[in-house]
């Protein structure tokens, strides 16, 4: 929804950063990976511009860490709203989502309120990409 914003070389970050955060608890379960395409559509990348990189969550993280808030909400909202997408909130996503609230140095009622965004919209999204296909 955010993500017209980042930059070519943010975007490829954030790509590894969803791939890092779909398999954080194990399970990349088939509607994460459809999300991830979808946010791929939405990014506008091209194959030439996907980028696997082996990074770890701590590097991605710190890489977003330096950029200005908007693009750090849009990062944690976006990476967020993957998390929730298969209805499940395991405890090491539940990590993985305060490792990146420290990391931008957001409050808990930050946190708390982009959760609770997510729990109302992603229903009304999840239905949209059904009704158009894109799951």
């Amino acid at each position: 929804m955010f993500l017209s914003a980042l930059s070519i070389e943010e975007k490829v970050k954030f790509l590894n950063l969803l791939n890092l955060a779909a398999n954080i608890d194990g399970n990349f379960s088939e509607i994460e990976r459809k999300q991830i395409n979808v946010y791929i559509t939405e990014m506008g990348l091209s194959d030439e511009q996907i980028i696997h990189q082996p990074q770890t969550v701590e590097d991605v993280l710190g890489y977003f860490s330096t950029r200005n808030d908007i693009i750090k909400k849009i990062v944690f909202v976006e990476m967020t709203a993957l998390i929730f997408a298969d209805g499940e909130y395991t405890k090491s996503e539940e990590n993985l989502v305060k490792q990146a609230q420290a990391s931008f140095s957001f409050s808990d009622d930050f946190r708390k309120h982009a959760i609770d965004w997510i729990n109302e919209i992603t229903p009304m999204y999840l239905k949209g990409f059904k009704m158009v296909g894109l799951i």
